[in-house]
């Protein structure tokens, strides 16, 4: 454990070596080298229509609980934390199959929808669920990577509009 040292009124931690003593430095190269770095990028490359498959069943999935949202607003407590986790996970899937914009339009949905609260979900949150959902299924549907050129470009403009506008 740190033992801290106390100067006019400011504590500073020193860390403990103790693990440091025991284990030494290690050089960690060796697991990181060009070679295994490329591998996994081919491993993810190749994988790159199952990491499009994952987002298209957390993209459904958003559908179905934003629907179920608004036919029973009386589960939101219980619904929203689900559509919040499917969005973040899209998220992750998404960057890691190489559609950033994909990936952005998930994040804001998921980063949206934690803000909403249980007990304040009205039309306007539903159409702008429904906004990040179109998006992303334009997105993936065009196999829109790295750079998204025109339409990625009109996407995040129009998504800057809209988080102005809900966080007025």
């Amino acid at each position: 454990m740190a033992d801290p040292i106390e100067t006019d009124d400011v504590k500073i931690f020193a860390p403990d070596k103790s693990l440091l003593i025991k284990i030494g430095v290690a050089n960690l190269d060796h697991l990181l080298s060009p070679q295994v770095v490329a591998s996994a990028q081919s491993v993810i490359e190749h994988s790159a229509d199952q990491f499009l498959t994952a987002c298209l069943h957390h993209l459904a999935e958003i559908d179905r609980l934003a629907a179920a949202l608004q036919q029973t607003p009386n589960d939101t407590g219980k619904l929203l934390p689900s559509l919040v986790q499917e969005a973040f996970e899209m998220k992750v899937k998404a960057g890691m199959g190489g559609y950033e914009l994909a990936s952005a339009l998930a994040k804001s949905l998921h980063l949206y929808c934690e803000q909403i609260g249980p007990n304040m979900i009205s039309q306007r949150n539903f159409e702008i669920i429904a906004w990040h959902a179109t998006s992303v299924r334009t997105v993936l549907h065009q196999r829109l990577k790295g750079s998204t050129g025109a339409t990625g470009a009109a996407i995040m403009m129009e998504l800057d509009k809209l988080q102005s506008l809900w966080k007025e």
